[in-house]
């Protein structure tokens, strides 16, 4: 039974900020707590609603014990079977994950924005790439479905490290290399 919530702000860059806060989580980990960590967002994972209970609380006092304070307003803090968590929808009654109605709002926006003839600045294609990659967890072989934009991109000498403002034209290669993306049954 998962259990959800934001605790704390990030002031350092996101992966430190991350490894940081599982070396804080690590001794709940040793004591039998499952629970997933990325960046500011937690989920508690239970067999059972009173052990999701009874961990929530561990890991509670555990956060005011290293004086971090939970967003009471975007934190979800009783047992639930179905959960969003990191842009999908978790049912543990089904056992299935896909993707939350919002997430696949922003991955149809950001592909409506490539069209033919269009120029697109790298970090517009990153911020794309990033959403596919992040669905492409629950999408069945979602990293496949990428690998024609990455492919495309390639030729057009794209690179994550170079100049984040450089525009790049859209040829009708990649929006073929798109066309599985643009379809909500797909997501």
């Amino acid at each position: 039974i998962p259990i959800s919530g934001s605790s704390v702000r990030p002031s350092t860059p996101p992966r430190t900020f991350t490894k940081s806060v599982d070396a804080a989580l690590a001794p709940l980990r040793l004591w039998g707590i499952h629970i997933l960590n990325c960046i500011n967002d937690w989920l508690i994972l239970a067999q059972l609603e009173h052990m999701a209970v009874q961990h929530r609380d561990v890991v509670l006092a555990h956060m005011k014990e290293l004086g971090l304070r939970l967003n009471a307003k975007k934190s979800v803090l009783s047992p639930l079977q179905r959960t969003t968590y990191l842009g999908a929808v978790w049912d543990s009654t089904t056992m299935q994950a896909r993707l939350s109605p919002a997430r696949i709002e922003s991955i149809l926006t950001a592909v409506t924005r490539v069209k033919e003839g269009r120029s697109l600045t790298v970090k517009q294609f990153q911020r794309l790439l990033g959403l596919m990659a992040a669905a492409s967890n629950v999408i069945p072989f979602g990293l496949l479905y990428m690998r024609p934009l990455q492919w495309w991109l390639r030729t057009k000498e794209f690179s994550p490290r170079g100049n984040p403002s450089r525009m790049i034209k859209v040829t009708r290669r990649c929006l073929r290399a798109l066309d599985m993306w643009k379809k909500p049954w797909f997501l």
